[in-house]
């Protein structure tokens, strides 16, 4: 596949004179010039590139914004840098990485008429910035080409300023003495077109950075990188919008499954409720039923557990009238936990009281592994068992369930 890169230094006209370059697949230059439109090579791609004179790029750091507020955030945020506001000032955003957006601000009268698309566009694939082609490093770059108004500094946190020419006498541009005035620390700046060395150690005497000689910058030959900011984009951008989705036709499906699954929750935790409310309603009146037919008062049935507690104190009753001894009387209870008890150590023991249906046990001098053990035989005897730690050992309750 061909590119051609044409390079834009004034408004777009078929009929004026562009520096352009061809080049192949693997990025060689196989032809360039400047010519109109009309006579520029056969190419499978057009990439248009404006003059550095005629660009700016601002780099901003950005609290993290969805991507579709990225643009508007930028804009607002050098609003006080663009001259005549944004009528006359086209703002094209980078994605944002890391917190970091770069602005790249063009006049609208350059991008405005590319949005024609005449016949000598057709094949535009997208609109960039010069100082684009020349990647961030670690150090000042600044570039210049044989075009007219083509020089500029690349910085190294992205953002990028024209310059003017190198006089005669190599007086240093105004726009980089002030810059390098600014700076907050000694810089190197990398002189990317052919200089000597006399002018290089006059510049470091004037601004105290450090002026170095590297390869010479050339747009013809640069890569485009894939993080490029395209120009026409927003309200001047190339491609068609995409049709607008209806949002309630989008979600229009989920939200009648949603009310759906709810509808069916819904009736599932009512059906549910109404089961559990009938089998305790049962249950009251099975309870009821006990309790009168073992003549308890039926003030005492106010609840299933009150109807309960009233039969198993008319059985202890019952077992004592005729002299037997009730299940959670003192010596069954305690004929029960005996043989748990009785695997404590000699002398562990110390007192054992009999009240409103439970034992209390004090122990003494036994570990708390051996007290959650012998919690562990009581209830594997059916019995209630709440044991609290004491002063060098415990206290055991138990009791029937």
């Amino acid at each position: 596949m061909k590119l051609l890169r044409v390079r834009i230094d004034g408004p777009w006209s078929p009929a004026h004179a562009f520096a352009w370059a061809l080049t192949s697949d693997r990025g060689e230059v196989l032809e360039h010039g400047a010519s109109p439109a009309g006579d520029w090579p056969a190419h499978d791609a057009l990439e248009l590139v404006i003059a550095a004179a005629q660009v700016r790029i601002v780099a901003l750091q950005l609290p993290p914004l969805a991507a579709a507020r990225v643009s508007a955030a930028a804009r607002y945020a050098i609003e006080d840098e663009i001259a005549g506001g944004e009528a006359t000032t086209h703002v094209g955003t980078s994605a944002q990485i890391d917190g970091k957006v770069l602005a790249v601000l063009c006049p609208r009268a350059l991008l405005e008429p590319l949005r024609t698309r005449d016949r000598a566009l057709a094949q535009l694939q997208h609109v960039i910035a010069e100082p684009e082609l020349a990647a961030p490093a670690a150090e000042w770059r600044w570039c210049r080409s044989e075009e007219r108004d083509s020089g500029f500094v690349r910085l190294p946190d992205g953002g990028a300023f024209p310059v003017s020419d190198v006089g005669p006498a190599g007086a240093l541009p105004p726009e980089l003495s002030v810059a390098l005035a600014g700076a907050q620390a000694p810089c190197i700046v990398r002189v990317e077109w052919p200089t000597n060395a006399a002018h290089l150690a006059r510049w470091e005497d004037q601004t105290h950075a450090r002026f170095v000689q590297a390869p010479p910058f050339d747009w013809k030959r640069a890569v485009t990188p894939r993080t490029v900011v395209d120009l026409m984009q927003g309200e001047l951008s190339l491609r068609p919008r995409p049709a607008r989705v209806s949002v309630r036709r989008m979600f229009a499906p989920a939200l009648w499954l949603l009310g759906a699954a709810a509808l069916i929750e819904l009736v599932g935790m009512a059906g549910e409720w109404i089961s559990l409310r009938v089998d305790a309603a049962r249950s009251r009146e099975e309870w009821q039923a006990l309790a009168v037919a073992v003549d308890v008062p039926r003030e005492a049935l106010g609840s299933p557990s009150a109807a309960r507690m009233a039969i198993a104190h008319r059985r202890d009753e019952v077992l004592h009238a005729h002299h037997r001894f009730a299940p959670d009387d003192a010596l069954p209870l305690l004929a029960r936990a005996s043989p748990a008890v009785a695997l404590l150590p000699s002398g562990a023991m110390k007192r054992a009281v009999f009240d409103a249906n439970h034992w209390t046990i004090e122990i003494e001098g036994v570990a708390p592994p051996a007290i959650a053990d012998l919690e562990s035989r009581l209830r594997a005897a059916g019995l209630d068992t709440l044991a609290v730690a004491a002063a060098g050992g415990a206290r055991v309750r138990i009791g029937l369930p």
